[in-house]
């Protein structure tokens, strides 16, 4: 959990300059647009391009929002430019945190991803040690689990050699395949519904599986959504929290099905 810690200052300090950099000439760049839009619609238009020139401010409007910069032609004119908030950066502190994590477990959303060279060379670096240390971390808790399983299903030393093999083996089916599945995945996405506002049931049953399975497409990830940052407010890094919990003893269940197919 310190490494993680360490990690996300390292890219937090590292990056958000650059992002913040990036999010104000985002911001100059949409104002000069509104602005030419802004002139054509002044100007002495028919009814029916008056109405084109709107329905090419919604498209452009989409572009923004697709684009994940929080800023949208609509809402441009007197408003303050951006600050670099919490909220409007790619890099925040939590943000830089969950890429840490995926990056050493190997999950990899690649929704984030560093800019600058310094710090693509310190994840380079950062990945190299930090992927090792949490296979090892991950595969020790497992394999401490797994031998606490063993050590259970050893008194189990009633009945027939053959009875006693079929009774461990509808144990460990109970475990891996049912219980697990309902600890890490059904129940989790039952949470999560209730957090990431925009995700199905089956989204986040999706969610679930693709991280613990570190595929990690990316096309789903917690905390993402402006609205769920704003449901959150200081609740946030208590739901970071959790998500980081959740995705290290779902990789150590994952190591155990893995040494458990071995055996």
């Amino acid at each position: 959990m310190l490494y993680l810690l360490v990690g996300g200052y390292i890219f937090h300090t590292l990056e958000m300059p650059n992002d913040c950099k990036n999010i104000q000439e985002k911001y100059k760049k949409s104002q000069k647009v509104n602005q030419m839009v802004q002139w054509i619609q002044n100007g002495n238009l028919t009814d029916f391009q008056k109405k084109n020139i709107t329905e090419l401010l919604k498209e452009i409007d989409e572009l923004f929002r697709l684009d994940d910069s929080n800023i949208h032609i609509s809402d441009l004119g007197g408003l303050i430019p951006p600050n670099c908030t919490h909220v409007e950066l790619k890099w925040n502190f939590a943000s830089s945190l969950l890429f840490a994590f995926t990056a050493i477990t190997t999950i990899g959303y690649g929704n984030l991803s560093p800019d600058t060279v310094l710090g693509k060379l310190i994840c380079l670096v950062y990945c190299l040690l930090g992927i090792p240390i949490n296979a090892f971390f991950i595969t020790s808790i497992g394999s401490y689990f797994q031998g606490k399983l063993k050590k259970f299903m050893s008194r189990w030393s009633n009945g027939s050699e053959t009875k006693v093999f079929f009774m461990k083996i509808i144990f460990q089916v109970l475990i891996y395949l049912i219980l697990g599945p309902l600890l890490f995945i059904l129940v989790p996405a039952l949470v999560l519904i209730h957090i990431e506002v925009e995700w199905s049931y089956l989204e986040a049953i999706y969610f679930s599986f693709i991280t613990l399975t570190t595929i990690g497409f990316g096309d789903l990830v917690p905390g993402k959504s402006l609205e769920t940052l704003n449901r959150l407010g200081n609740w946030e890094y208590v739901y970071l929290a959790g998500i980081l919990i959740w995705g290290i003893f779902g990789l150590c269940y994952l190591s155990m099905i893995m040494s458990a197919m071995q055996n």
